[in-house]
């Protein structure tokens, strides 16, 4: 058995021996790859050869950056290549290896060293005009300067014709490019020439500049150059510089846009001993910008800045810009009637010529500090400022004829003084006109607008009568004479002082329901009247602490001295008159303590404190008072016909109200009510306590309330307005009596009132008609009467006006049960048209109304509109005619309702 695994052994030897003589491997010409990736940094790539003979290699072209470190062997044999660092993109070479009649390639490629190449034209459009011009065309580019030396820019023709475009050739530049986007930018530049455009039409043509990398990827840009068939052509604004320099730019236009950098800018002086003036001078797409320094001389200073641009023939094509420089402006006044005429229905800011600096030379007759200037406003339901007031002044010209009122930025600004003479310097100040009347405001004025020309002194004003004014005199200072007050009880200002702005006079002031008094009214109305039958009002703010110091009103006939003003006055029924009065201080009030009047009184009914009884009426106090009520007796003043305080005709003049309706029901004549209830004509403060029918230190009962359904001074066909009213009738006899003119005289309101001071008031539950009007009608025999006959109000011109309420505006409750459930909301509301107090008036009659048996002079709604709630408090400054209402014979509004008056009196002369 042993002998037998030798031999099997033995033989398998001599099998494996056979075997390797036999299949010995041969190789003709081979490599492991036919294509290498090599790094973008240096090194050495080894590259095998397999071949059984003899075998050559050498590369597939001349390279600068691969080399091999043999070209020859046999056998098996490693070669190397040997590569440079790559800069650029990406690059291949080939080895080309021959054995055995046999040829392979191999290539190798080598990343590029640049992450993110790139090629950007800095313009891609170049504007040429007509002719033959030298272009050039910058770009950005990471790309090395090997790769672009020997490409050739290519150019397309957007139409078929001639190539204009010529020796298009790349340079290299090798600044850094600065701020891009482009990593490791360089500078680069394509030029090119231009050849005249005989075309006749506008042609285009595009450059392109690009290179390709081993991998097939495409890197370049290109730019379109437009040429058009128009001549070139340069153009320059000339300008104007300021007195103290700086940069400037002038407009500038070129159809040769693409010739900017190449454009010859060259600066000339007209006066060659005033130069160097101007320097940086660049030129930029749609301007041109240069630098000059301030004009310190006392000349103006020219200069000549000329940009120019030739073309490949010698050409040349120019402009220039011609550079005047100003010098310092000079003062200049304007005078009032001047300034006047530069005003227009629009707003607009003054600006002096560039060699002036204008003013107005002129007087002031307002004051910074003096409360009386203006009109205070409300910036809230419940909110008011004095800045209106303080941001007000008043200048006039200094012969007096012209005036101005001045509106100043802020309060602080406001730094004229009564009596000085001013230059107010108007350069940045609005020109503000208003007409009918026509006025004139300088607004937005700072402290730096003016400067102090003289000392104060004396001011003299114009001396005026009410029918002499003019709107000339808005806002001059004047003097009217022969004026008396056509209320002579009671204070300057006979307001509700719970309501007014914070002031000296209500500075103590306490409220029990202090969300009550909001302190946000400002400005009264006190009417003034003369003998010509004329009258104006005395407009007074609550911050002057003249107005209500415990002495009445002046009893007699003198001179009101104040500026005049053009101002609605929404609480005193939207127009008080086409002028009106504000004096300085009480001293502008010339009028005698001592009783006089150019008028004698015919009648009055004119309650104070002497006079608790009426006739046979007295009032009762015992709280048992109730309206309508069956129980009134000739002991409480709720009567039909009411006796006059002052009566000169013998005793007959009665005064009653033709209002009938109580609780929607016309009532027996018995009932008309009438009643006393106090009012607002306290000569001070000191004992002001609500609900006290003695307040302000004045009479227990001053006012007359005529009380009814608003319904009620309306006629009625069933349930449709028959287009006639009711009123409140003065009749009396003037039998006997003569003249040349006669008046009637009264101050009312409307609304609710009661003895507790809360309750004055116009609410969502008490309407009231808003126009009213004055007639009289005359009787010659005292049964057969004339038709009435409208008369005129002697403040105003015009027929008519527009009832206020009483002081007290309260909030909607919401328990209130009205036709404006709906507008149910909590807050105190003070819309612009809540009175502030009774309003005076005063209206013609003529004097046909004298000697006549009967007269009746009555007051009575000229209008159907009723006055409406406002909701909300955004809505408080609108009127209480805001919805229009109209009357129904079952308006909703209780009886409590009344329209109040005092001061009635019929005067004559």
């Amino acid at each position: 058995m042993k002998r037998i695994n030798n031999l099997i052994l033995a033989l398998a030897g001599l099998f494996a021996v056979a075997c390797a003589d036999t299949f010995e491997e041969r190789y003709d010409l081979a490599v492991n790859t036919d294509r290498y990736s090599v790094t973008a940094e240096a090194g050495k790539l080894p590259v095998t050869v397999y071949c059984s003979g003899a075998w050559t290699a050498q590369l597939t072209a001349e390279s600068a950056w691969a080399t091999l470190d043999r070209t020859a062997g046999s056998g098996i044999t490693t070669i190397r290549l040997n590569y440079a660092d790559n800069p650029g993109l990406t690059r291949s070479v080939g080895v080309v290896l021959r054995g055995s009649g046999l040829e392979k390639t191999v290539t190798v490629v080598q990343k590029a060293g640049i992450t993110a190449p790139e090629l950007i034209f800095l313009s891609k459009d170049l504007a040429f005009a007509n002719g033959a011009y030298k272009g050039t065309a910058a770009f950005e580019t990471n790309l090395p300067d090997e790769l672009l030396r020997d490409v050739v820019p290519a150019v397309t023709y957007a139409a078929e014709g001639d190539a204009w475009i010529s020796d298009v050739v790349y340079h290299a530049d090798d600044e850094e490019a600065g701020e891009t986007e482009i990593p490791l930018a360089r500078r680069g530049l394509i030029t090119f020439a231009t050849a005249a455009n005989a075309t006749g039409e506008p042609r285009t043509a595009t450059v392109g500049f690009s290179v390709t990398d081993a991998d097939g990827n495409v890197f370049g840009d290109s730019f379109t150059v437009t040429q058009s068939a128009d001549e070139a052509r340069i153009t320059l604004a000339d300008d104007v510089a300021p007195i103290e320099g700086g940069r400037r730019a002038v407009a500038f236009s070129t159809n040769l846009g693409a010739l900017l950098a190449e454009m010859k800018v060259e600066v000339t002086y007209a006066d060659p001993a005033v130069a160097d003036f101007i320097s940086d001078v660049e030129l930029g797409a749609g301007e041109l910008t240069y630098a000059i320094t301030a004009n310190e001389g006392v000349e103006k200073r020219y200069a000549t800045i000329t940009v120019s641009c030739a073309d490949l023939a010698g050409g040349v094509v120019s402009a220039s810009s011609n550079i005047t420089q100003r010098v310092t402006a000079q003062p200049r006044e304007v005078s009032s009637a001047d300034l006047r005429a530069l005003f227009t229905a629009e707003d607009k800011s003054y600006a002096s010529d560039e060699d002036h600096i204008d003013y107005l030379l002129c007087r002031v007759i307002g004051d910074a500090g003096n409360p009386n200037m203006d009109q205070n406003l409300n910036t809230g339901p419940n909110s008011i400022t004095t800045d209106e007031n303080d941001c007000t002044n008043y200048v006039q010209s200094l012969d007096g004829r012209y005036g101005f009122r001045l509106k100043f930025a802020a309060p602080a600004d406001n730094v004229c003084l009564r009596g000085e003479q001013v230059k107010i310097l108007l350069d940045g100040v609005t020109l503000s006109r208003e007409s009918d009347p026509m006025r004139y405001t300088l607004r937005g004025l700072k402290a730096g607008n003016i400067e102090k020309a003289a000392e104060a002194s004396a001011l003299e004003p114009k001396a005026r009568t009410i029918a002499t004014l003019t709107d000339d005199d808005i806002y001059t200072y004047c003097a009217l004479s022969g004026l008396e007050f056509s209320v002579k009880e009671g204070a300057y200002t006979n307001v509700r002082e719970y309501d007014a702005i914070g002031n000296p006079c209500n500075a103590n002031l306490s409220f029990a329901g202090g969300t009550q008094a909001q302190k946000a009214k400002d400005g009264a109305a006190n009417l003034l009247y003369d003998g010509d039958n004329d009258a104006i009002y005395m407009l007074v703010n609550m911050n002057c602490g003249w107005r209500r110091t415990g002495r009445s009103v002046p009893q007699g006939v003198g001179t009101v001295s104040g500026i005049v003003v053009h101002t609605p006055m929404e609480r005193w029924g939207g127009n008080v008159g086409r002028y009106s009065i504000r004096p300085f201080d009480e001293a502008d009030i010339d009028i005698p303590r001592a009783a006089a009047s150019a008028y004698a009184t015919l009648v009055e009914w004119r309650l104070d404190k002497a006079v608790i009884s009426v006739g046979a009426y007295k009032w009762n106090d015992n709280g048992t008072y109730t309206v309508g009520s069956a129980a009134n007796s000739a002991t409480q003043l709720v009567q039909n016909r009411m006796h006059a305080t002052t009566d000169n005709t013998g005793g007959g003049a009665r005064l009653y109200s033709e209002n009938r309706m109580l609780n929607q029901t016309v009532t027996a004549d018995r009932s008309y009510p009438i009643a006393i209830v106090h009012g607002y004509r306290g000569l001070n403060v000191s004992n002001y306590v609500p609900g006290d029918g003695t307040t302000m230190g004045m009479s227990k009962y001053t006012m007359l309330g005529f009380l009814g359904n608003v319904a009620g001074w309306y006629e009625w066909n069933g349930d449709t307005w028959t287009g006639k009213t009711n009123g409140i009738v003065m009749e009396f006899s003037t039998a006997g009596v003569g003249g040349s003119a006669a008046a009637v005289s009264f101050s009312t309101a409307a609304g609710k009132h009661s003895t507790n001071e809360a309750a004055c008031s116009w609410t969502n539950a008490s309407s009231y008609p808003v126009y009213w009007k004055v007639e009289y009608a005359t009787s010659a025999d005292g049964a057969t009467w004339s038709d009435y006959t409208e008369a005129v109000n002697a403040a105003t011109g015009e027929r008519g006006f527009e009832m206020r309420s009483l002081p007290w505006c309260i909030n909607n409750s919401s328990t209130r049960t009205s036709v404006f459930d709906t507008a149910n909301r909590s807050g105190v509301y003070t819309q612009s048209d809540f009175g502030f107090g009774l309003v005076p008036y005063r209206f013609v009659l003529p004097a046909e109304v004298l000697g006549k048996a009967k007269v009746r002079v009555r007051i009575s709604p000229s209008s159907d509109v009723i006055a409406t709630w406002n909701p909300g408090i955004d809505g408080y400054a609108l009127g209480q005619t805001h919805r229009n209402l109209r009357i129904a014979r079952t308006y909703p509004f209780d009886i409590a309702n009344g329209v109040y008056v005092e001061d009635l009196s019929i005067q004559y002369k």
